[in-house]
């Protein structure tokens, strides 16, 4: 008996029930890849932090520090000595350098970027040709990282009366809640001190380091978070959430005393004095 074949309208059934289900499956699977990401992340941070902890054990408990500036120009001394190259030694690979979910431009062409400017492969190479002259400064490297430190543990700290940064793991107070590493901005387009809307704070594509007592308004003092301030110099919303909403932004951050969390911008950044980037939070400076 001969069987009889498909119908137009059966077909096109067929097509339409195999489209609703891609539109259904699609947005699962788009947010099972980014955890997957978010995971990823973290465990990169937690290894940036074990990093350091074995660092600081070599080192008689010092931390690494930032040399490499927001807007360039650092002497190719301060770029040999970045907290990218002293934790090196640590890793299996510098591959926990670049987060899985950073997109940003300003890495180059060889690291999945746009910036014509020196991967830090490249600029090793220079580096270690035996020639000075041929050193990088700042002004000619890409991104070589898309996580950075806080600068109250670094010797790049915004000085502030009242209190001095955290060089030295056994002089932390509260290590549990002071914030080590943070991600950087993916390209940057945050307002300036100003302000003002300014592509020029990109800047902080390329740096190692972030300043989050400029991130305060003008009104000192204030209970409202300015994420977009932050936004300038760290990516607040890199695992999600609303771009200018501190309660729902989420980001990766590893504290100085080794572990990782994903938390909301206005956990860690509620206020000025609140601050888990600072030293001493709840104190008046």
């Amino acid at each position: 008996m001969r069987r009889a074949a498909f119908t137009l309208i059966e077909l096109l059934v067929v097509i339409a029930i195999i489209a609703l289900l891609i539109g259904i499956l699609l947005p699962a699977l788009g947010a099972a890849r980014n955890a997957g990401r978010v995971v990823q992340d973290l465990s990169q941070m937690r290894q940036l932090a074990v990093a350091q902890a074995l660092y600081a054990n070599d080192t008689d408990d010092t931390l690494i520090d930032a040399t490499l500036p927001h807007g360039g120009g650092a002497p190719a001394e301060e770029v040999r000595s970045s907290w990218l190259f002293e934790l090196e030694p640590y890793f299996e690979t510098t591959a926990v350098y670049k987060s899985p979910l950073d997109r940003s431009t300003a890495w180059s062409e060889p690291d999945g970027g746009s910036s014509t400017n020196l991967s830090r492969g490249e600029a090793i190479a220079l580096i270690n040709d035996r020639d000075p002259a041929n050193d990088p400064d700042g002004a000619v490297i890409a991104r070589w990282t898309s996580y950075g430190l806080n600068d109250q543990t670094t010797t790049k700290f915004v000085e502030r009366p009242g209190f001095q940064p955290v060089r030295r793991l056994s002089s932390a107070q509260f290590p549990t809640s002071l914030v080590h590493f943070a991600p950087m901005t993916v390209d940057g387009f945050g307002p300036n001190d100003l302000g003002s809307s300014n592509p020029l704070s990109s800047q902080y594509d390329t740096a190692d380091h972030m300043h989050p007592f400029l991130w305060q308004p003008p009104a000192f003092g204030t209970a409202t978070p300015d994420i977009r301030r932050a936004a300038e110099q760290m990516e607040p919303h890199l695992h999600g959430g609303e771009e200018d909403n501190p309660s729902s932004a989420r980001a990766g951050y590893v504290f100085l005393d080794a572990h990782a969390d994903s938390l909301s911008f206005e956990a860690v950044h509620p206020n000025y004095l609140e601050s888990r980037f600072r030293p001493e939070p709840g104190t008046t400076p």
